[in-house]
């Protein structure tokens, strides 16, 4: 159920130069699922939809990364006290398998979800191999704390700082030589999570990703996060789809900016 919800900002962290962890107390629970996204307005600035990288009780934390205008004036501005309002959960989560061993593929911020994924996973038993790259040691994400829920970590850095060098991409393929998996979840840049789902329905291995669009209204309406050419819609369907149904779409290759206008994933080319 979509609800309006009072927040105070009771702690924050600075997770690296550009990635800083809100912890959120909110005057009831959200009641979220892995996957799922609040969209969340601090005073003077936009409203903008942001993962939910964990919820225990009524304190939810978001990983807000400086990508923006708006995501730069909360990390200026945001100070412990202040007040929040969050609009959610919003969206449709992942499937949470109750048994096996799943892997969970990320890359920069993406771990937000995926980190949360795999605290609930965990509690189940379920084992997970994570799989996390960056471009550099200084841009990895929650290592330390997916430790404490991971049967296996795998990282790797384009610049070999930290764990393998190359794109996480590569690890995640040779793993799948000698390693079965009951499902792979994935979020990151949309070329990272394609090649993924690509190796996957190589392998015949059900896979789901976390897609990151352009979200206005989150409840279906401005049509901005649309997947053509069947009309999916991220703030609704989504955020969290199947691979199969991913490869059917612009998925890997197009997005609506600001202005609605189809923008390829390069960043290049329009239409």
């Amino acid at each position: 159920m979509v609800r309006l919800i009072k927040g105070v900002i009771k702690k924050i962290i600075d997770e690296n130069y550009k990635v800083k962890s809100f912890f959120i107390e909110t005057d009831i629970r959200l009641e979220s699922y892995p996957g799922q996204y609040v969209m969340i307005w601090y005073p003077g600035s936009e409203e903008i939809p942001i993962s939910i990288a964990d919820e225990s009780g009524t304190v939810v934390r978001l990983l807000i990364a400086k990508a923006g205008a708006t995501t730069e004036y909360i990390h200026l501005k945001a100070r412990i006290g202040d007040y929040v309002r969050l609009r959610g959960p919003l969206g449709k989560g992942f499937t949470l398998v109750e048994d096996g061993r799943v892997a969970c593929v990320a890359g920069g911020y993406g771990v937000a979800p995926l980190f949360y994924l795999t605290k609930r996973l965990a509690e189940k038993g379920v084992r997970v191999h994570f799989f996390l790259g960056a471009k550099c040691k200084e841009e990895l994400l929650l290592l330390d704390e997916l430790s404490t829920f991971c049967e296996r970590i795998v990282v790797s850095t384009e610049d070999g700082s930290y764990g393998y060098r190359g794109v996480i991409t590569e690890c995640f393929d040779e793993y799948l030589k000698r390693e079965k998996y009951d499902i792979v979840y994935t979020c990151g840049p949309e070329l990272m999570m394609y090649k993924v789902i690509l190796l996957c329905c190589e392998r015949g291995i059900r896979s789901e990703a976390s897609l990151e669009r352009y979200i206005r209204c989150g409840i279906g309406l401005c049509g901005s996060c649309v997947l053509d050419p069947i009309g999916l819609r991220v703030c609704c369907e989504g955020p969290v789809i199947d691979g199969n149904i991913l490869l059917k779409t612009d998925f890997g290759k197009y997005k609506r900016d600001e202005c609605l206008r189809r923008v390829s994933i390069s960043g290049v080319s329009r239409s």
